[in-house]
This record gives C-alpha cells, sequence and structure tokens, in this order.
C-alpha cells in the first residue's frame, strides 16, 4: 500500500477513535462503505456508522437505517430501519424524508399512507431533494395525499427541472409544447427538451428527433433528426422504427452523418444519470442478461 496513503488511514483512525468526534466516525464509516481511501468493508462501515448514530449523528442515522434495509454490514431488519430513518427525518435530514415518503407512498417496508407520503416529501422537496420536487409536484397535480393544485405541481415540477431532474425537464417541455404550462412556448419547450435529451433522456431524445424532422419549434434538421432518433433506438423500439422510415429519404452522406453525430450524442457524459435512458437501459439489459 502506498506509504502516505497508510498514513492517511491512520489518522483517520486516530480521529475516529477520539472520544466524541462523532463526524470523524461517520467520515470513516462512509468512507468504508463506498471504498473511498480503503477496501469496502460494510462491517467496519456499520460498526462505525452505529456508533455515531446512537450518539446523535443525523447523517450516520440516515446511513445506518438504509444498511438496516438493505442487510449491509447487518442483518436485514426493516423494523430498525423505519426507526433510524425516523430519528434522523424528525431532525430533518432530507434523504431520510425522501425515503420514508416514497416508502409510504409505495407501501414499501411500511403501510400505505398517502398522507405521509406527502408529508415527508414536501419536507424533503423544501430541504431541496430534486427527486423529492419531482415527486412532490406529481403528488400535487394527481392530488395523492395532498390537495390536487396546478400551480404547485407546476411550480415543483420546475424546481426539479431547474435542479436536474431528467423526467422533470421532459414533462416540462411537453407541458410548454402542448401549451398545459401557463401558456404554449415553443422556445421553452425546446430549451428543457435539449437538457433533457443531453441529460440522456431516453423520451425527450426521441421527441427531440421528431421535432427536428417535423420542423417543430426547431429548423428542420433531417440529418440531426436522424442523429437523436439514432440516440433514442439504444433503447427504444419505437425510435427504432421512426429512424428506420426516416432513412428512407435521406441520402447515404446524410445517414452517415448522422450516425457520427449520434455516437458524440451518446458518448458524451450526462450530468444527470437519473433519467429513463438509464433505467431503460438497466431494465433491458437485465432482461438480456436472464438465462
Amino acid at each position: 500500500m502506498d506509504k502516505l496513503r497508510s498514513q492517511f488511514i491512520e489518522r483517520w483512525h486516530r480521529e475516529a477513535e477520539e472520544e466524541g468526534n462523532l463526524p470523524a466516525k461517520y467520515r470513516l464509516g462512509v468512507r468504508y462503505h463506498s471504498g473511498i481511501g480503503v477496501p469496502v468493508d460494510f462491517d467496519k462501515a456499520f460498526e462505525l456508522l452505529h456508533e455515531a448514530a446512537e450518539n446523535g449523528h443525523v447523517e450516520a442515522q440516515y446511513k445506518v437505517g438504509m444498511m438496516c434495509a438493505g442487510g449491509q454490514g447487518t442483518a436485514k431488519d426493516e423494523g430498525a430501519a423505519i426507526n433510524w430513518l425516523l430519528r434522523a427525518a424528525h431532525q430533518g435530514e432530507p434523504q431520510a424524508q425522501y425515503e420514508l415518503g416514497k416508502m409510504y407512498s409505495n407501501g414499501s417496508r411500511v403501510a400505505h399512507d398517502p398522507d405521509a407520503a406527502a408529508n415527508w416529501m414536501k419536507n424533503a422537496a423544501e430541504h431541496g431533494v430534486p427527486e423529492a420536487q419531482y415527486r412532490l409536484s406529481q403528488m400535487y397535480a394527481a392530488g395523492a395525499g395532498i390537495g390536487i393544485d396546478s400551480s404547485a405541481a407546476y411550480e415543483w415540477l420546475s424546481r426539479a427541472a431547474a435542479n436536474g431532474v431528467g423526467n422533470a425537464q421532459f414533462e416540462l417541455a411537453l407541458k410548454y409544447l402542448s401549451g398545459d404550462a401557463k401558456q404554449r412556448d415553443l422556445e421553452q419547450a425546446m430549451t428543457w427538451l435539449r437538457t433533457a435529451a443531453n441529460n440522456g433522456h431516453c423520451e425527450a431524445q426521441h421527441k427531440l428527433g421528431i421535432c427536428y424532422r417535423d420542423g417543430t419549434g426547431l429548423v428542420q434538421n433531417f440529418v440531426e433528426a436522424y442523429a437523436w432518433l439514432t440516440a433514442a433506438s439504444v433503447v427504444s423500439d419505437e425510435a427504432i422504427e421512426d429512424r428506420n422510415a426516416l432513412a428512407e429519404t435521406l441520402t447515404p452522406d446524410q445517414i452517415a452523418e448522422g450516425q457520427n453525430r449520434a455516437a458524440d450524442i451518446l458518448a458524451a457524459p450526462h450530468p444527470n444519470p437519473n433519467s429513463s435512458s438509464a433505467e431503460a437501459l438497466a431494465s433491458k439489459t437485465s432482461a438480456t442478461e436472464q438465462p
């Protein structure tokens, strides 16, 4: 092991062993959990995080709750998971609030409770958790555990989109495109559609390709249309059909240019991995790996 790294590890352990140094225990626990500077060791991670959690460290309480839920470093214990998450959430830990919101919404590990789900999701959203903001917008739109409020739904959807949630960006684009937002605005629609597409959102990539093909909100461009439809076709059969239909009207040079452009799109890093492309690709890969 590198000598300097060994010195850092020794220092982290000394700090974690200091009485009352809960932040050091938490940091070292996270390192062992994630393998940051040390080998992954869930047992050591849980020991350190549990000690910090027992002594009131809020972020550690959240981590311990999630480890109990997943059986990492300890036996799987859903009751303990909920208790730790509740302790953290009541002290304002946003991720714990978000996890509880999901659990109560889905009826996962706890009884389905739309009111509790909306309450915890709103707390997490107000604390700035982007995915909670998106889910809260859906709750307002559907009246799930909270009164239907289209203005609030639009506001939280806009916040989630601004904070990088691909699904929110795509849905906001559709609202501006259809006039389901405050008013139809093709410029805003294309801005959010392009943002979602650049984030790797499959449906946004498909829709952007269609907009380029039809000249909706954009200057008609068949090469760009082919490129975006090709990018979406990685996980979308419908995009494959639209791409192949478009290809029949293009020259070989246009197709080659579109393919090169698509390769650039697919090679670009996606700022927000939480997009339907990532989810769909994972699902598709998992399905093809089944025996």
